[in-house]
Order: structure tokens, then C-alpha cells, then sequence
């Protein structure tokens, strides 16, 4: 059973807590700068359904989705950068985009492909 999402002010509150070293000693803490543009993203992925997020190793911010139809759907936002990669559990179709905030027009047309359908 999948867990019930939590509200993104409450997952982002716990994702800037966590320090350098979560992750057995390793693991960057994120920057203000990763999380407010990671924050801005999500946030404007207008009707679409909430992403569990996660931190990183690397010091980014992962929004996963799971999808009825099958598709394991994820986002990776750095301070500078959306990387989106989804696959789709049955055949193995595999997408991978990367893009500049300013221009993430593709993976949110993909992003609105995958979880409305």
C-alpha cells in the first residue's frame, strides 16, 4: 500500500532539515537555493498530483510518482536543473529529459502526458 501523500509545505519543511551527512555520513544537505527552486517547479505543475519527495545524495530534490498505468515517473531538481526520467514497468519504455528552469516546457508536457493519462 502506497502511503498518502503529504501536503509539499509539509515535505519541504522536513527536506530543509535534514543536514550534511543524512545519509550515513555521506549526503549533501540542500542549499535554499536547490530547495526554492525545486519548490517553484513543483509548484507549478498546476492539477497534476502530488510527488513524494525525497533528498538526494548529490544535494537535489526527487518528486516520484507512481501512475496507474504502469509508469514509474521521476523528477531530480538541482539549483539549476530539471532531470525527469520515467519508466514504464511492463515494456521498459524509458524516458529521460534534462533542462534549465527556464525552459522545462517538454518535461512538464511529458510530466502531464504521464500522470493525467
Amino acid at each position: 500500500m502506497i502511503s498518502p501523500v503529504a501536503p509539499l509545505d509539509v515535505q519541504f519543511k522536513r527536506l530543509a532539515a535534514i543536514p550534511d551527512g543524512w545519509l550515513d555520513g555521506h549526503g549533501k544537505g540542500l542549499t535554499l537555493i536547490t530547495l526554492t527552486a525545486a519548490r517553484a517547479f513543483l509548484d507549478s505543475l498546476t492539477r497534476l498530483p502530488t510527488p513524494h519527495c525525497y533528498p538526494t545524495e548529490e544535494g537535489f530534490v526527487r518528486g516520484e510518482w507512481s501512475t496507474p498505468s504502469r509508469h514509474e515517473v521521476s523528477v531530480e531538481c538541482s539549483e539549476d536543473r530539471v532531470y525527469l526520467h520515467s519508466i514504464h514497468l511492463d515494456s521498459d519504455e524509458c524516458i529521460e529529459l534534462e533542462a534549465g528552469y527556464t525552459d522545462t516546457t517538454e518535461i512538464v508536457a511529458v510530466l502531464r502526458t504521464l500522470l493525467v493519462s
